[in-house]
């Protein structure tokens, strides 16, 4: 069994808007969010094995801050360029090249490509995929090369406002 965890990174902060895209932070929320989010996946028992995180400063914040709550560490993390908006079909060959010793893999990255590789994975088309939304795909295969285009089944889908601590913020 794979499994795949799409993270779209936490809500970001306009404040700074000479900064470049790849170099916006996260806001308040957002780092709340992102904290509660990690909170939340250690009780469901969603963990990774490897993560793999857009090089945007607001991606690798979300994992990081995300991670603390999940894990002890935070070793695992490996920025890639592939999450940086270049498409569903590269984020999806990142994926398959992942090594088989890992079955869980997450992926932090950005709209619209997150709800594409859903989409792509699953089958399970999905508009909207908030700010700090995971969505979980598993597939019945031994190796991640294995994998084929809409034969995950997406088994978990939340966002912070379903949460109960989102109004609480």
């Amino acid at each position: 069994m794979k499994k795949v965890t799409l993270v779209r990174h936490a809500k970001s902060s306009w404040k700074d808007a000479s900064l470049p895209d790849i170099k916006r932070p996260l806001n308040k929320r957002g780092k709340n969010d992102a904290k509660e989010m990690g909170k939340h996946l250690k009780k469901v028992d969603l963990y990774p094995d490897i993560v793999y995180c857009s090089p945007a400063k607001r991606a690798r914040h979300t994992a990081e801050i995300l991670l603390k709550e999940l894990l002890d560490e935070n070793e695992i993390i490996r920025l890639h360029e592939e999450i940086y908006f270049s498409g569903s079909s590269e984020i999806i060959s990142l994926v398959k090249s992942t090594k088989d010793q890992y079955n869980s893999v997450f992926l932090f990255g950005h709209m619209p490509d997150m709800a594409s590789v859903l989409g792509d994975l699953s089958g399970v088309v999905k508009y909207e995929f908030p700010t700090c939304c995971v969505a979980s795909i598993t597939f019945d295969v031994n190796h991640w090369t294995d994998i084929k285009e809409g034969e995950g089944e997406n088994n978990y889908f939340v966002y912070p406002k379903m949460m109960p601590w989102h109004n609480l913020a």
